[in-house]
């Protein structure tokens, strides 16, 4: 058995990460994904012990099982209130610790190996309950407005795609949440949704996004997915790539390369005429701005 055992003041971590997360603990080729969960507190992290020592962003964590003590070094990114990214120097340092702390210390990820993807192992955390037990909310989607969208998905069995102008995506009435209304496809028509927790800035000017993915709950596709995506900023045409599981380098390349991908295509709509103003500001001026989404999501399903 291992026990915690008592770390330096100076060593903590902060109140934004603490909280209970999950993580991917495996994945198979029929596509189910296990997940685990942990709690990082005040001091330590479940999984990998108490809070040892702080260089910059990286921490070296003890466990101490008997008369043992086992050190790992980490480097950890907050990435949205929900989402914390987890590197170590290799995979195997992830599974794996040393007997003294100056050689954990030496095997902490290097900035420049951070700087290249691939170069380091990488985890995601998926924030679900903060330090107080509250459940986490949805954040906002960087992805906004309407949209027509084709896909296509790799299935070495038979094609995955939907073409043409039949399928669609928006953001009502939240803006955490994607809609997608998948049409004119090569299996039967579905919706489904894409509940945001996070996004920041990737490689080549493209951009990581992190999100539920509601075909899980048919076990169709992993709880948790990372995206890549990059918009032309002339057209506002959107190419997105999906990852394979649930962390954001299995069969995700690019924007426009990966185990799912989609491009998205502005609609057009008949806006408000400058010198009108719809009808329901005037009778309710107090609307919240979610409210007055809702409003207009119903007027444009109408028109359509």
């Amino acid at each position: 058995m291992f026990s915690v055992s008592t770390i330096e003041a100076s060593c903590y971590f902060s109140q934004q990460f603490q909280g209970e997360y999950m993580m991917q603990n495996s994945a198979n080729a029929g596509g189910g994904i296990q997940y685990s969960t942990l709690t990082i507190t005040p001091n330590s992290i479940s999984l990998w012990g108490n809070c040892q020592k702080r260089i910059n962003n990286n921490v070296i964590l003890m466990f101490n099982y008997g008369n043992t003590s086992c050190y790992t070094c980490l480097h950890l990114k907050l990435r949205s209130t929900n989402v914390l990214q987890v590197f170590a120097s290799s995979q195997e340092i992830i599974s794996k610790c040393f007997t003294n702390e100056g050689s954990a210390e030496a095997n902490c990820p290097s900035q420049e190996s951070l700087q290249t993807r691939g170069e380091t192992a990488e985890i995601l955390l998926f924030k679900t309950r903060d330090d107080q037990g509250v459940f986490t909310q949805k954040q906002y989607c960087p992805i906004d407005g309407k949209y027509y969208t084709s896909y296509k998905g790799k299935n070495p069995l038979r094609s995955q795609e939907c073409v043409g102008y039949n399928s669609t995506v928006d953001s009502c009435p939240s803006g955490s949440t994607l809609n997608f209304r998948l049409r004119s496809c090569t299996f039967d028509s579905y919706d489904l949704r894409f509940e945001c927790l996070g996004h920041w800035k990737g490689p080549r000017d493209e951009t990581f996004l992190v999100f539920t993915d509601s075909r899980h709950l048919e076990g169709q596709k992993p709880k948790f997915r990372c995206a890549l995506y990059k918009q032309d900023r002339e057209s506002g045409k959107i190419d997105m790539a999906v990852s394979r599981d649930s962390t954001c380098t299995s069969d995700l390349y690019n924007a426009t390369n990966g185990f799912e991908t989609f491009v998205l295509a502005p609609k057009t709509e008949n806006r408000w005429p400058p010198e009108e103003t719809p009808w329901y500001t005037k009778i309710i001026p107090h609307l919240k701005l979610t409210q007055l989404n809702v409003l207009e999501c119903k007027k444009v399903e109408k028109s359509t």
